[in-house]
């Protein structure tokens, strides 16, 4: 199912876990203190705010965009029927 709506799902799929990342890093200017990247602890609470925000991100996602049909996808359609005719050739 390598299809033109399966990479655009999952460009958009990494879009949103890069995005998730990317906010969860603003909590080093919002509490400094809680999250230093100086301190010994703060890179655990950055790792671990950044995780769950990744996959909050990713969840959310998901609901909002199902994956593609490959049933219904007309590449997918197009592609097999592209291989077969490429069998039949040989």
């Amino acid at each position: 199912m390598h299809t033109y709506q399966f990479r655009l799902y999952a460009k958009g799929a990494v879009a949103a876990v890069v995005n998730s990342a990317v906010n969860a890093m603003t909590l080093m200017i919002v509490d400094r203190s809680d999250f230093n990247i100086w301190s010994a602890d703060g890179w655990k609470h950055i790792v671990a705010a950044t995780a769950v925000s990744m996959i909050v991100g990713f969840l959310i996602y998901m609901k909002q965009h199902p994956l593609p049909d490959p049933l219904k996808d007309a590449d997918y359609i197009d592609v097999k029927r592209e291989q077969i005719e490429q069998i039949r050739n040989t």
